[in-house]
């Protein structure tokens, strides 16, 4: 467990296993199922003061995922948690045991609702079913689809600030680099929240 010795957080050498469900039909792990999850527990960690800023992952994972605060000899992602005037490292990897539920869950609603462009899209409004993270996941995709129409993923993720349940929720292409990888400005209630990067052609599509 993490302790706090005078103000300084104190990090031991404890794992720990996120037990995460496929949504629908996939068979992998989006960051929209792994970064709230993380966020959750740095949160049951470190206090509510502690927030998740930045996450990567190398491609789409399809078993429990390990986390550690210890570097690990191989990783399949790395994220970053600002506490305070701290900044503590963190990594994730996939173990070999296999997801063991699985959660209903259909994007179509939201492609219906959505407001779309060929370089931004935005949901004006909650949508039931669907988490923030599910809208972000949900609106970059269609965006990206339109830019290339093979599998896309999300692998990077960074937050000026904690993505809340308040809309309007819209993406914008920053980057759009060969048609293979995108970059997305996140805005909420039209303000800039942060960053996403998207990648096509994962080894696990």
């Amino acid at each position: 467990m993490a302790t706090v010795d005078s103000g300084k957080i104190m990090l031991d050498n404890e794992d720990l296993v996120l037990d995460l469900p496929f949504k629908g039909d996939r068979d992998y792990l989006r960051l929209a199922d792994i970064f709230p999850a993380v966020s959750n527990l740095v949160c049951d960690r470190f206090g509510t003061q502690a927030q998740v800023d930045s996450l990567t992952i190398r491609r789409p994972l399809n078993c429990g995922i390990l986390v550690s605060f210890q570097p690990l000899n191989s990783s399949a992602g790395t994220f970053c948690v600002r506490c305070g005037s701290e900044s503590i490292r963190g990594w994730i990897d996939e173990t070999d045991r296999p997801a063991s539920r699985r959660i209903s869950y259909d994007s179509s609603p939201l492609k219906a609702v959505a407001v779309s462009e060929s370089d931004f899209a935005r949901l004006l409004e909650p949508l039931t079913g669907h988490t923030e993270f599910d809208v972000l996941a949900g609106l970059m995709t269609l965006v990206a689809g339109q830019v290339n129409h093979r599998f896309w993923w999300w692998c990077q993720l960074h937050l000026d600030t904690p993505l809340t349940k308040a809309y309007p929720i819209e993406v914008r292409i920053r980057h759009n680099l060969g048609g293979r990888c995108i970059v997305f400005d996140i805005l909420q209630t039209g303000a800039a929240i942060g960053s996403a990067r998207f990648m096509v052609d994962s080894p696990n599509p």
